[in-house]
């Protein structure tokens, strides 16, 4: 058989068909693909018109085959300028729209084109219902901008309360005036404390009172008020002959109020006699420190809070007899219970009363104004970055005759 002639022209046209009947498969297969796909599928022309869509895209934009089919792409129409101007560069386009035909379709476009030998023949628009994920970003950010209408608010009520709190509590000005050489720390844990101090000054007694109120924020302040007002009612009126007295009627109107609550406030409460230096304290769960020439002399408290107890005792009244600059400090538990993290076991953990007494000791022959300092910056230096644990008071004076 020589080479060329029928056979070989029969050969050609056998490929031709086998190869041609393969891409009739691929075909169908690829536009069974389109049909069956979960997004939906455009073509689109050179000049806009819609040349083919699958169901899915029908399914999802609610359209009809004669509505679109073979008519102009109105997202060709309405982005003409930044479709073509990407497209044309590459790149493919993702448009997000709302469609009015159906009034709750919103749909997310991938555009690319689809080009040959550089020039561009069509372009294929994947299009994505993106209704449920845009109605739930929407719900989102409502919820975010209530939630920030809501926190604003709060913070609003609680810088009015920080306002009325420091309002209530006496000025530095009102301890000087009884004491030149005085100390005052009020440092909160939030914006406002469940600490408080009281300076009074009723006939021929100066009264000072530090107290500490179960927890922090708006709770510690709510029963910081409250115990701040009983008191002021109790030495203002006259009602007790002492400072034992004064808060054994003050834990009687905190449970009048709080009733069997497990919370309260500890209190350290001194009245000092002007003429005579003879000073009265009493205290409930808060310890009294004088330091006397070198010397630290600690007067323990009632083991009893000033609210609700299994076991309540009568509180102890303690009667002290002024030296020429004694120094009297009154205090909170914040400083001591201060947390300082680390690595060297020696420097963490809580600062302790021990560390309390050592520096008092070492600082008390300053003026207190330079003490006050020192106080700061050794729980600053000791805190360490960490977090405040507590609300922290420290109010001091030095006695002098007048």
């Amino acid at each position: 058989m020589y080479p060329g002639g029928i056979f070989s022209d029969i050969t050609e046209l056998q490929e031709e068909k086998n190869r041609i009947e393969e891409l009739n498969k691929d075909l169908q297969t690829y536009y069974v693909a389109v049909e069956q796909n979960s997004l939906g599928i455009v073509f689109i022309d050179k000049a806009g018109y819609r040349r083919y869509v699958n169901r899915k895209y029908l399914e999802i934009t609610g359209f009809s085959y004669t509505d679109v089919l073979d008519k102009k792409a109105g997202l060709f129409i309405e982005h003409k300028e930044k479709f073509l101007s990407s497209v044309n560069a590459g790149k493919t386009v993702v448009i997000e729209l709302y469609r009015e035909v159906t009034n709750k379709f919103y749909g997310r476009f991938i555009i690319s084109p689809v080009d040959n030998k550089g020039e561009i023949q069509m372009y294929v628009v994947l299009v994505e219902d993106i209704t449920q994920e845009k109605e739930q970003k929407m719900l989102i950010e409502l919820q975010h901008r209530e939630l920030e209408n809501a926190h604003q608010s709060i913070n609003e009520s609680i810088n009015y309360a920080k306002i009325i709190q420091e309002n209530i509590l006496p000025k530095r000005e009102v301890l000087s005036q009884y004491f030149s050489d005085n100390l005052l720390i009020y440092k909160p844990r939030d914006v406002v404390g469940g600490d408080f101090y009281y300076i009074n000054k009723i006939k021929d007694y100066i009264i000072l009172s530090v107290a500490d109120c179960t927890g922090h924020g708006i709770p510690g302040a709510f029963i910081s008020m409250l115990g701040y007002s009983l008191l002021n009612d109790i030495v203002s009126l006259m009602l007790v002959e002492n400072t034992a007295q004064a808060l054994d009627m003050l834990r009687v109107e905190i449970k009048k109020i709080l009733g069997n609550y497990q919370g309260g406030l500890d209190i350290a409460l001194c009245g000092i006699k002007t003429d005579t230096g003879e000073m009265m304290y009493s205290g409930a769960y808060s310890p009294l420190y004088i330091i006397r020439n070198g010397e630290l002399l600690i007067y323990k408290a009632t083991r009893n809070p000033i609210g609700y107890y299994p076991k309540e005792v009568n509180f102890e009244l303690n009667t002290i007899n002024l030296q020429e600059n004694d120094i009297i400090y009154l205090f909170s538990d914040g400083y001591i219970d201060q947390i300082r993290a680390g690595k060297d076991s020696l420097n963490q953990g809580k600062f302790t009363r021990k560390r309390f007494k050592e520096l008092l000791l070492k600082i008390y022959d300053k003026p207190l104004s330079q003490q006050e300092k020192i106080l700061e910056y050794e729980f600053e230096n000791w805190r360490n970055g960490e977090a405040q644990t507590d609300d922290i008071t420290i109010m001091a004076v030095k006695w002098t005759k007048r």
